[in-house]
């Protein structure tokens, strides 16, 4: 074999390798883009799984702007129009069974009487219409799905701020009303969580339960408070303790036994609603933030509270989630005619939107691919 050709060609091979290296950081450096959205006005609550499984659903009706925008780590696309059975209905709070499928409620506003709702199933694929294996919903809303780790589902809603709260347990096949264990509550639910041990359920009014997620329940909701104005509006549990706020800028600490006020080292005074609660097992702090005028976003490591000082006073915050690598928070902005958006921060950067991932199958992917076959061809030509 002639060594020049072969020096020749290897040296072709590197130039296409290195135009290939370049083509993989161009779009290395795409993938760092942001993917911004604006919701319109409104509420809406933002669920992020991971950095390429974000979900946004109206809460409010307003004219033209229900939906349900879904984003893949490549783009928004909004799936409303393919939700069954949905007319007159917002999407409320939402979740994922990890590598499966998601389960959408939804509610008409609170001036309805009887409440119009909805549930769904989406595999990423097809929507199936559930709200007919509910039991005990009728006239009521369906306002927050979650997906517990135990192997079930819990389904909750209420009609309104004073009402007796509904649930429902689903594991995939058996649907079972679990409405009278919380029957003695006259406050509607407004978070739940399941810890890896228990379920932790708590309502409008201040009052909160656990549950074994078979037959046990007790209720726990001494050492928060019970009555009008000390809602639980925002719950976070990080391994240890479970976080909770209120739209009194309250804000607490329970460890499964006890109770501990935070909201003076916390700083939401009073109409600071913190609405937005989450861990970061990666940043080890809480991430927490108020929907309140000035709107307030800190971090709290257990022991100390530090403002997000490239927070804006005028974004108030609705949700905050931890998708592996960044927070994703939902909020609306004041200073800009009230309309919904979404903005990351990874401990460092705060920006708008949220961070480019490829989708599987993108550009990124399949130039990795080609440089891999690359390589193994001149391994080949060298050995041979």
């Amino acid at each position: 074999m002639d060594r020049s050709n072969h020096k020749s060609e290897i040296i072709n091979h590197k130039s296409t390798a290195f135009s290939l290296l370049a083509l993989v950081a161009m779009s290395a450096a795409a993938a760092r883009a942001i993917a911004d959205e604006n919701f319109g006005t409104g509420r809406h609550f933002v669920q992020a799984i991971n950095d390429g499984c974000i979900m946004a659903g109206s809460a409010e009706h307003v004219a033209g702007n229900n939906f349900m925008k879904y984003y893949d780590g490549y783009k928004w696309k909004d799936y409303y129009s393919d939700l069954k059975n949905f007319t007159g209905c917002t999407v409320r709070f939402k979740d994922k069974k990890p590598g499966d499928y998601w389960l959408l409620p939804g509610a008409s506003r609170d001036d309805g009487s009887p409440w119009k709702y909805a549930l769904n199933k989406w595999d990423g694929t097809t929507f199936t219409d559930l709200k007919g294996n509910l039991i005990g919903f009728s006239g009521n809303r369906v306002d927050i799905v979650r997906w517990g780790s135990c192997g079930h589902w819990l389904i909750a809603g209420a009609a309104n701020y004073y009402s007796k709260p509904k649930l429902n347990k689903y594991d995939g096949t058996t649907w079972t009303d679990l409405s009278s264990h919380i029957a003695d509550q006259n406050y509607g639910i407004t978070k739940m969580l399941y810890s890896g041990t228990y379920w932790l359920i708590v309502g409008n009014g201040g009052w909160v339960k656990k549950y074994d997620g078979a037959a046990t329940w007790t209720n726990v909701s001494t050492g928060w408070g019970v009555g009008q104005g000390l809602d639980i509006d925002a719950l976070g549990w990080n391994g240890s303790y479970w976080l909770a706020g209120n739209w009194q800028g309250k804000v607490g600490r329970y460890d499964g036994a006890t109770w501990t006020d935070l909201s003076s080292a916390a700083g939401f005074t009073s109409g600071k609603c913190v609405f937005g609660i989450n861990w970061s097992p990666t940043l080890n702090y809480w991430l927490v933030g108020s929907e309140g005028n000035p709107a307030m976003l800190k971090e709290y490591d257990g022991a100390s509270w530090t403002s997000v000082s490239e927070w804006s006073t005028s974004w108030r915050i609705n949700t905050i989630d931890w998708t592996g690598t960044t927070f994703v928070i939902g909020y609306y902005d004041a200073s800009d005619g009230y309309k919904c958006k979404i903005a990351s921060y990874d401990g460092t950067t705060l920006i708008q939107g949220v961070k480019v991932v490829p989708e599987p199958g993108g550009i990124t992917l399949v130039v990795c691919a080609a440089i891999a076959g690359l390589i193994r061809l001149l391994w080949n030509r060298k050995k041979g």
